[in-house]
């Protein structure tokens, strides 16, 4: 297969303290895909007394804040989508659900990835699977918990034939 054909990865994450973000590129230097964060359209407060409450209104009245999705104009032309965040009561943080709303994920296959100090990707799991109930055609891998091992992520990627 010519890198014109190769099917395209696209990591697509969200970061409140930066550690999704030290996941992202870690995924990044072992696969070599591109890489977008989600930008919400109104930043997130740097405080965490006041990220968790505005975390926890935006969950408990089903809030999908608003982003931008500018950066998302080649989607169609990704296969694998790794989709990172870090976990918030044992979910991922509502602007998961608007970036699922915005972007059509036909076709695609989804690897959640998450940073948590505690909680298991098995427990987001099944609001993934509902995330992209609306659409046909789509995978859905197991996840993983990234826990700072470039190590733990290449034997991730490799245990599903994602590199």
């Amino acid at each position: 297969m010519d890198k014109m054909t190769e099917p395209k990865q696209l990591i697509v994450y969200f970061t409140a303290s930066g550690t999704t973000a030290r996941a992202a590129r870690a995924l990044q230097q072992a696969t070599g895909a591109d890489l977008i964060e989600i930008q919400p359209q109104e930043a997130y407060p740097q405080a965490y007394s006041e990220l968790t409450k505005r975390g926890q209104r935006e969950m408990d009245q089903q809030i999908r804040p608003a982003m931008n999705l500018e950066a998302f104009s080649n989607f169609k032309d990704y296969s694998t989508i790794f989709v990172g965040y870090p976990t918030w009561w044992g979910q991922p943080p509502m602007i998961i659900h608007t970036l699922f709303d915005g972007l059509d994920f036909t076709g695609k296959t989804v690897v959640p990835f998450m940073t948590s100090m505690s909680s298991s990707i098995d427990e987001a799991m099944p609001t993934f699977k509902e995330l992209l109930r609306p659409y046909s055609a789509t995978k859905l891998v197991d996840g993983f918990r990234y826990q700072g091992s470039a190590a733990q992520v290449t034997q991730f990627l490799q245990a599903h034939k994602l590199v």
